[in-house]
């Protein structure tokens, strides 16, 4: 791929993910969405509306996280274990006739996590963040991947970074920033939660080659104005 696109935590903010999409996908680039499509934002409805629209692209990878869960129980008449979800959302979704059926559909489409090579670079991306990179991803439960390890107090980036010493081998994560701390939260993590739900700015790190053929780390933000105060 030309380029590969990592689009942090949504959380129903469809008029700051389209300020990035409106020129749409191309197809020789990537587009890796890391999770939380949905809740606390007002443009629910829309946004899963794309996410289905574009689900089956050969260049998408939807991964998982953890309100993903919520989408999954409405969608199969199970009430949600989320209040928010459960007023909020869900009436959203239903106003505008979200199909149930498509929802599961979508969800089917979820993967835990991408890992792969780029360049000379080797990239972890998971909705919440791991401590280090384990020597076989196979043993991590899929609840630690979607929901995280420890508490939110934890600083993930700085703990990779401690327990991963390769540079060449970088963490992409969404879920929690508790220490505000800026897109290139390490030495090689890079933290693309920005509170963009509550006013704050939808996180995008794409990754592409220079005429040199090295690779480029490239962070985005996008203020979101459309939000509930």
């Amino acid at each position: 791929y030309k380029k590969i696109h990592h689009i942090g935590d949504i959380h129903g903010c469809y008029t700051a993910l389209m300020e990035y999409f409106k020129e749409g996908l191309k197809e020789d680039e990537l587009y890796i969405f890391l999770g939380d499509f949905v809740d606390r934002g007002i443009e629910n409805a829309k946004v899963l509306e794309f996410l289905i629209q574009i689900r089956d692209y050969p260049n998408v990878i939807l991964l998982e996280g953890n309100h993903e869960i919520h989408l999954w129980n409405w969608s199969n008449e199970i009430k949600a274990k989320s209040k928010q979800f459960e007023t909020e959302t869900r009436v959203e979704l239903e106003q505008n006739s979200i199909s149930k059926k498509e929802i599961r559909k979508l969800y089917r489409k979820l993967r835990n996590l991408a890992y792969y090579t780029y360049g000379d670079k080797t990239v972890l991306v998971t909705h919440s963040g791991l401590p280090t990179l384990p020597d076989n991803l196979n043993l991590i439960s899929s609840e630690e991947i979607i929901r995280g390890v420890g508490s939110y107090s934890l600083n993930i980036d700085e703990c990779f970074s401690e327990n991963v010493k390769d540079n060449n081998i970088i963490q992409i994560h969404g879920h929690r920033n508790g220490f505000n701390k800026p897109i290139s939260a390490s030495t090689n993590s890079f933290n693309l939660e920005g509170k963009v739900e509550f006013g704050g700015k939808l996180r995008i790190l794409t990754l592409s080659f220079d005429e040199k053929s090295n690779v480029v780390f490239t962070p985005i933000e996008i203020e979101n104005k459309v939000f509930k105060l």
